[in-house]
């Protein structure tokens, strides 16, 4: 469950050290819910970028039973595609 008063997720997105070569990822963070899943993130990131996101929980999810997923997915190549997920958290 998510905690009751949550009010977003917050994380970094990027890339390792020595990812130069990689053709980006899309971050996706997805909420199931009563058999359904909504994405709340869908963001393509290059290397080079460092990002912070704050993704907002909508009203009536917190306190509620959901599976939130992190999800990397690899561009035309997976090479390199050092990317990370950074402190991700619940506020």
């Amino acid at each position: 469950s998510l905690p009751a008063g949550v009010q977003a997720l917050t994380f970094g997105l990027g890339f390792l050290p020595g990812a130069d070569s990689s053709d980006g990822v899309r971050f996706q963070v997805a909420c199931e819910t009563d058999g359904a899943t909504t994405l709340w993130l869908d963001e393509a990131v290059r290397p080079g970028s460092v990002l912070q996101r704050r993704v907002a929980v909508p009203a009536g999810i917190a306190g509620r039973a959901v599976r939130l997923r992190l999800i990397t997915l690899a561009g035309a190549s997976s090479g390199r595609d050092w990317a990370v997920w950074v402190a991700p958290r619940v506020d």
